[in-house]
């Protein structure tokens, strides 16, 4: 309906014109034998018809109709005599049907320009929101790609590495790139919100830890999460913490090979949202709470603006992750010292 009113608009002139002068007679010619019979003024074929004509045709020939129908108007009442001859009641109707019928011009005119404009409006964002939408998925697939070549150079690296503690390093840094790239689709996968669900998101990631970290060993690892939505600034320091703390117990709590369970737990209270890794195994060795990747777990913490405590139980040990579960975004990460040292 509003291409056609615009393309109407976009007509010649004179086009415009005639329709609504041949408009107008038609309507005189109608209402003029029967104004006698009919009750009421006999100005409101008219002004319809230039209401139809500001809003078909725009305002300047909206105006024209205005005029030319008080014109034709002055023949209701002395249409042989002219206009000399009109009584002055007669002409304080002409003039208000005027100013009621310029006002209804200008007014509906101004209507139909917006609805066109607004219309124009959104077809220009429905094609800036589609070529968005292919420069972000383009930015998507490389960012991806770039993944996949940076987990693929570490996994090499690590393979030509013989050294135990330098390859165990890189296989530390190969799974943190992992779990940033499964963030990373499962942000290309939302709806557009740019939130993630955190409990679709932890059940995942620990499906994943137990079908690497976990696999060939007796450890299972259980995920119980509250529904809640994440940020990306939250959702991708949780997921580096998470992967750290669930590959250490795996790996150094049933370093014996014994049959255990890693329980991860993520809920909401006071305005907080809590994190809980815990096993029942050994329990972490204490040289492992001053290592790189405590260090780095705790940097990404204070990214969140939360803390992180882990201690040992009397039937293995517990880490305890508290930040705001407000809509800021994180901190930009700092670098620990005992970071930039090691």
């Amino acid at each position: 309906m509003l291409m056609f009113l615009e393309d109407l608009r976009n007509r010649h002139v004179a086009l415009r014109i005639v329709l609504t002068f041949m408009a107008l007679v038609a309507a005189f010619a109608f209402q003029f034998p029967i104004q006698s019979e009919v009750p009421g003024e006999p100005f409101l074929l008219s002004l319809l018809t230039v209401i139809i004509a500001a809003l078909m045709f725009g305002e300047g020939v909206g105006l024209f109709g205005a005029f030319l129908s008080c014109v034709l108007a002055a023949l209701y009442f002395e249409p042989w005599r002219g206009l000399e001859f009109i009584e002055t009641a007669h002409v304080v109707k002409i003039e208000f049907y005027a100013l009621i019928s310029v006002a209804c011009a200008t007014t509906i005119a101004g209507m139909g320009s917006a609805l066109i404009a607004a219309q124009q409006s959104t077809e220009r964002l429905t094609v800036a929101e589609h070529e968005k939408s292919i420069l972000l998925e383009e930015v998507a697939h490389r960012v991806a790609n770039n993944f996949a070549a940076v987990a693929s150079l570490i996994r090499y690296q690590s393979t030509a590495v013989s050294d135990e503690k330098a390859r165990s390093v890189l296989d530390d840094a190969l799974a943190q790139v992992l779990v940033m790239a499964r963030i990373h689709k499962r942000l290309r996968t939302t709806d557009g919100s740019e939130a993630l669900d955190s409990k679709s998101s932890i059940q995942e990631l620990c499906r994943d830890l137990e079908s690497s970290v976990a696999c060939g060993r007796n450890v299972s690892i259980v995920p119980v999460a509250l529904s809640r939505e994440l940020s990306p600034a939250q959702a991708v320091p949780l997921g580096l913490i998470l992967n750290e703390l669930v590959t250490n117990a795996v790996k150094y709590a049933f370093a014996d090979g014994r049959r255990g369970r890693v329980r991860v737990a993520f809920g909401e209270t006071a305005g907080r949202f809590i994190l809980t890794v815990e096993d029942n195994g050994v329990g972490i060795a204490a040289k492992r709470h001053g290592g790189l990747g405590h260090q780095l777990t705790r940097a990404l913490a204070a990214q969140l603006g939360g803390d992180l405590g882990l201690e040992r139980t009397g039937c293995g040990s517990i880490a305890r992750l508290e930040f705001p579960s407000g809509d800021a975004a994180a901190r930009p990460l700092r670098q620990s010292p005992h970071l930039s040292a090691a």
